[in-house]
């Protein structure tokens, strides 16, 4: 009969015995063969390189199974029935308690009937513990398990796998248990609420005017929110709301009944059930606080006036004829008298009213005022009212950031409420926003008298239409800052740049064309004048004038022009000059405000350095700007020969009497201009807007993608407006106008209603536009259609040679829609996933092709199966940004490899798996360092379908990919110069299966898929090129394979590449110097699950380290 300590001692026995159990089990695991089709065992291929045999027999066993066996054995040797042991075994008297480690949970109905229902006791343990208590207890456990399953999905560790809090019972009431599910969402549901709000996620999109539309923002909102709030509310496999309602037969429903949760899911299908709920929930809390709130105001009476009262529907009419006759002048529509005066609104009229101000206060602000234009080197106009300049001067984001008002103020011995007494009167009639008036002289002072830029004064000023985000930006945005202008610093990306945006204006000139065409029409068929009208004349100067710049005397010339023009307007100066590239800050007007101490900071040389090195691209975006501001005011001016008298640009601005009579509307419609052709316009409301504040507003997140947001939605917006696309939304429009009509039971449409208006005021831009874009279109699929056109939408041929027209968008992308169409219609579009990847990159593409890079790369690494992916792609995203800094030395770097008469082919950067086991981007960001600084220590790239003979001309290998050079005038120019000074790439010549995997639109990833190891992805190209580029090419030549359809085309090569990477893999797995690549390769097929096995038993790192060692 054993006793209580001999069974404790052979649980020690056993125990300890652990390291001599059998490990089939794991060798097991380990044997089973992976049935990926582009891979060949070890094993079939007669060659053994299982990891099993890495692994000793004493090795660590699964202590899992060890314990159950055990167990059955100690049950065996319990004792016998009727024997004191027996009694000390059996009754366990502790079970459960304290001592035990379990806890004492008090029971209410004992509370209740010992205390009573209203005691403290009871309002202590059912309210206070179990409802609000038991709330804060299930947001942690839900916020720790959500962890747990986000490291476990993306880094596979369940980082807070051991973090259990306490169980708190549900209390006996269903009040009680409700309010505890519904305080547990809340509390994340508000936080996220408020997160989106901050992130300007929901609050930026444009409110919807009409009701369904509000309420579809309000549902969708919500939704959102609670589907990401339920995360952090409810543990999959606890109860939650949808439990609690079936558990009352009264309110159960097939909807709970789906959504309760249930140890019969999975986590993912768990998670899911909970994103639903909490979008229902979501949507009800948020509804029934709204309700609350509205409730409450509605209480409130006042007497005062009203938006609908009748005198101030009055007075916006009155404003609003005011601002048609405006733009009937001038062809602007004022901003300062967009929209209906909202009586609503916080800020008002009366609270900005003008003071008397002394002739003694006047004449300290005069003298005031000198010294900040003389600091600002701005002009003084006598034209324009000193109180409206001085906001004009005071509202500029670099004034306010270069003047040191407080100083300024004590010299001419003015208080900050006295200056401000001048700056209202100047923002009453300058100010874009009147409503917010109140708000912007509050925040302005507090700057005057504190000398601090705070974020109120930056949204009063964003407020008002002026780009004031930049005033706040703090060491990472302007770190971000730095990285992107260094993307645009290569010679190359600024010509590509020009290129694009002298087509830009080209098109502008046509359009001009047309658009003076439209009107001479409407004119003679309505008997009427149009107050402004076309003028391709002038758009025709400006156009040439971009390129008579060249001429040093001539743009000299143009630039004293502009900058006598905008020398009393350094808002309008600073909205033309701030930027280039669209979203570049111009470090040279964008560096005021910095003390000496600063001056020389590394982050201040950083922009100073990075805005050097884009000389060429600053140069090339301001001289197409001036031209085509010059131009546009010209014809402006031209335009309104009441005011300038019949006079032109010219003869106004060498006129130093009249070139101050040029009006500040015009002035801004003619920078509007410029900015708009050069894709730099910022838009000022709207989902544009918001887009582009999102972006920017934390760094290196999206802006890591989307390094350029105000370039992609001023692209966008071109291609939308100069495409067929608005003729079909305007006849969908027309269409649905029909039943609109008829439930409303009027005769009108609203899109026929305002679209006869525009007709009737002579308004036909819009169709305009969409014929040119109907033009450029149909230029495009006769291109395609043509013999210039290369196998791929992006290749034209010229001669015997193929140039790459990808990175001039978004004028490339009307040959990307035309091929589409093509292909379409051909059936050759190929596979979903690889068209949708397309037109992400054409469309929300970067400038000049900087940046796709990034992308391309992100994407490689994340369609990689190996088992490190999560690590891998953070570093070499990391690894990838670093190199991005230094990217204009890749213009000089390849100059130099011209003069060496060395041109380099385009290098691997790509990392090991084994070097991606944890987050460390060291080796990534040393070799992509040494792609640009010292690029022989790095392999080349190299095609997987074209093969050129080795160097000892024994075998093919791949080709290595670098561009062409060009040879003009009998003169061979090296690639990496042709490219840089004129930003066009040569293409390789192709081989015949190149040539026919591009017709029928085959994807690189159908073709090759990455190992993830660079050694062993390279040796699979030098034995697997060959195969494409002889094999293939013959096979795509044959009679027979040109007999068949496009569909048995793809298949016949589908089973060809399917073939040869079976006869790749074979031949390499013949190579003993890859055994230890290979054996990479076998783990990193290994599922996670079975890998953790593995780790736990040998060590996490033992096996990476053991590899590594065989590889060198």
């Amino acid at each position: 009969m054993a006793t209580l300590e001999e069974i404790n001692k052979k649980l020690l026995e056993t125990e300890s015995s652990n390291q001599n159990t059998n490990i089939e089990e794991l060798n097991k695991i380990l044997a089973e063969e992976n049935k990926e089709e582009d891979f060949v065992s070890a094993e079939e291929a007669g060659i053994k390189i299982s990891p099993l045999e890495l692994l000793s027999k004493d090795a660590d066993k699964d202590l899992v199974d060890q314990i159950k066996e055990k167990n059955k054995d100690i049950k065996k040797e319990l004792p016998k029935p009727g024997s004191l042991e027996e009694i000390n075994a059996g009754i366990k008297i502790m079970e459960g308690s304290i001592l035990d480690g379990g806890t004492l949970e008090p029971d209410i109905e004992e509370i209740i009937e010992k205390e009573g229902y209203y005691s403290w006791e009871n309002f202590s343990e059912n309210l206070l513990k179990r409802t609000f208590g038991g709330a804060i207890r299930d947001t942690g456990q839900a916020t720790v398990d959500f962890t747990n399953y986000l490291g476990e999905k993306f880094f596979d560790e369940r980082p807070l796998e051991n973090v259990k809090f306490d169980k708190i019972k549900e209390p006996t009431y269903f009040g009680g248990s409700f309010s505890r599910d519904l305080a547990g969402f809340a509390i994340p549901f508000f936080g996220f609420t408020k997160a989106a709000n901050s992130l300007n996620l929901i609050t930026k999109i444009p409110k919807a005017t009409t009701k369904a539309g509000a309420f579809s923002q309000f549902v969708a909102k919500n939704t959102l929110v609670g589907e990401v709030a339920a995360q952090f509310s409810f543990s999959p496999y606890e109860a939650r709301m949808s439990n609690l309602v079936e558990s009352f037969p009264l309110l159960a429903n097939p909807i709970t009944e789906y959504l309760q949760a249930t140890d019969q899911d999975s986590e993912d299908k768990a998670r899911f059930k909970m994103a639903i709920e909490g979008g229902i929930i979501g949507v009800g809390l948020d509804s029934l606080l709204s309700f609350a709130v509205r409730g409450k105001k509605n209480n409130l009476k006042t007497e005062k006036i009203k938006n609908n009262d009748e005198a101030v529907k009055k007075f916006n009419t009155k404003r609003k004829q005011l601002a048609e006759k405006v733009e009937e002048a001038t062809t602007i529509k004022p901003k300062s008298l967009e929209g209906d005066i909202d009586l609503r609104s916080f800020d008002r009229l009366d609270d900005v009213s003008e003071k008397i101000i002394s002739q003694k206060t006047s004449k300290k602000i005069e003298g005031f005022f000198e010294d900040v234009l003389k600091g600002g080197k701005v002009k003084r106009n006598p034209n324009i009212r000193i109180s409206d300049q001085i906001y004009d001067v005071m509202t500029t984001p670099r004034l306010i950031k270069e003047t040191d008002f407080n100083k300024l103020l004590t010299k001419h011995k003015l208080t900050a409420d006295e200056l401000l007494d001048f700056f209202r009167s100047g923002a009453r009639t300058s100010a874009q926003n009147l409503n917010r008036l109140s708000q912007l002289s509050k925040a302005y002072g507090k700057f005057l008298k504190d000398g601090e830029v705070s974020e109120s004064l930056v949204k009063e000023l964003n407020a008002q239409g002026i780009d004031a985000t930049d005033l706040l930006n703090g060491t990472m945005k302007e770190l971000d800052g730095v990285r992107k202008a260094a993307m645009v610093g290569r010679w190359s990306t600024a010509m590509r740049n020009f290129i694009s945006q002298t087509g830009r204006v080209g098109i502008d000139v046509l359009n001009q064309s047309f658009q003076y065409g439209a009107d001479q029409l409407w004119q003679k068929l309505s008997g009427k004048t149009l107050a402004r009208s076309a003028n391709p004349v002038t758009a025709m100067q400006g156009f040439l004038n971009i390129f008579r710049q060249i001429n040093p005397l001539r743009h000299k010339k143009v630039k004293t022009d502009v900058n006598k023009i905008l020398a009393s307007l350094p808002k309008e100066y600073d909205r033309l000059f701030l930027r280039y590239s669209s979203d570049v800050l111009n470090a040279n007007i964008n560096a005021g405000g910095i003390n000496k101490l600063k001056k020389f900071s590394p982050l201040n040389v950083a922009k100073k350095s990075a805005d050097l090195l884009n000389f060429l691209n600053k140069f090339q975006e301001f001289i197409v700007r001036r031209a085509v501001f010059l131009s546009s005011l010209d014809a402006i001016v031209r335009n309104n020969k009441s005011i300038y008298g019949g006079r032109t640009l010219a003869e106004i601005v060498n006129n130093p009497n009249l070139i101050n009579r040029l009006r500040k509307q015009d002035i801004a419609a003619a920078v509007d201009h410029g900015l708009e052709l050069t894709y730099a316009a910022n838009p000022e409301k709207g989902i544009g807007k918001a887009f582009v504040d999102f972006v920017n507003k934390i760094p290196f997140t999206l802006s890591l993608a989307i390094p350029f947001p105000r370039f992609l939605v001023n692209s966008l917006k071109f291609l939308y407006e100069y495409s067929p696309l608005p003729t079909f939304v305007g006849g969908v429009r027309t269409v649905a106008d029909i039943p609109l009509a008829a439930i409303s039971f009027t005769t009108e449409g609203t899109f026929t209603k305002s679209f006869f208006k525009k007709l009737k005021n002579g308004e036909t831009s819009g169709m305009v536009k969409s014929l040119v874009g109907w033009g450029l279109f149909g230029t495009a699929m006769q291109i395609r259609d043509s013999k210039i056109a290369g196998e791929k939408w992006n290749e034209l041929k010229v001669g015997n040679r193929t140039i790459d027209i990808f990175p001039y968008n978004p004028l490339a992308a009307y040959l990307f829609v035309a091929d589409f169409v093509d292909r379409w219609q051909d059936g050759r579009l190929g596979t979903i996933t690889g068209t949708t990847k397309d037109f992400a990159k054409v469309f929300l593409g970067t400038r000049g092709g900087s940046g796709l890079f990034l992308v391309d790369q992100l994407l490689e690494s994340i369609a990689t199966t190996d088992s490190n992916k999560g690590f891998k792609v953070i570093n070499e995203l990391v690894g990838q940004i670093a190199s991005q800094y230094f990217t204009p030395f890749k213009t000089y770097m390849g100059f130099l490899d011209a003069a060496d008469g060395n041109i380099k082919a385009a290098k691997d950067t790509k990392t090991s798996n084994l070097d991606n086991a944890k987050i460390n981007p060291l080796y990534s960001i040393e070799n992509n360092l040494k792609s640009i600084f010292n690029p022989a220590e790095l392999p080349d790239r190299t095609s997987v379908t074209h093969a050129v003979l080795s160097e000892d001309g024994t075998k093919y290998v791949a080709r290595p990919i670098k561009g062409e050079g060009a040879n003009i005038f009998g003169v061979e120019i090296p690639s990496t110069v042709f490219t840089e000074f004129t930003g066009v790439t040569i293409r390789q010549e192709k081989n015949s299966a190149e040539k026919e995997l591009d017709i029928l639109n085959f994807r690189y990833n159908e073709i090759f898929r990455s190992t993830g190891i660079p050694v062993l992805d390279r040796a699979f190209k030098n034995v697997f090129a060959p195969k494409i580029h002889l094999g293939l090419s013959a096979l795509v030549d044959s009679t027979g394979y040109k007999s068949l359809d496009i569909n048995m085309k793809r298949l016949v090569i589908k089973e060809f590449i399917k073939g040869a990477r079976k006869e790749t893999m074979e031949e390499l797995q013949g190579d003993a110097s890859l055994v230890p690549y290979l054996m990479e390769y076998s783990f990193s097929k290994v599922p996670k699950d079975q890998m953790k096995i593995i780790h736990d038993a040998i060590g996490k790192d033992y096996l990476n380290n053991l590899i590594k060692e065989f590889q060198k």
